[in-house]
């Protein structure tokens, strides 16, 4: 399965070919690592490396909407029952 944080990372290394050792010094992600991503040699990185090279390349994902909406729907269930209730 692809994330989308992770295809995000994958483009912006895409567009930074040649500039990996700059890379790998802004995220402290080795460049052995951003290589093997880059090339697509490894599949499954760990998130705490995607997530250095997201900040690293300034993305943000804050998930799919409607898990938020679920979230936002129960809450307010929640808050309804409670001001209902004795």
């Amino acid at each position: 399965m692809a994330y989308p944080l992770y295809q995000m990372v994958l483009q912006y290394l895409d567009s930074s070919r040649g500039r990996w050792p700059e890379v790998a010094d802004g995220s402290g992600v080795p460049v052995s690592t951003i290589r093997k991503i880059a090339q697509r040699k490894s599949l499954d990185p760990g998130v705490r490396t995607v997530e250095a090279l997201a900040a690293y390349f300034k993305i943000s994902y804050l998930g799919p909407l409607d898990a938020a909406s679920s979230c936002v729907s129960v809450e307010s269930d929640l808050v309804l029952s409670a001001a209902e209730s004795p």
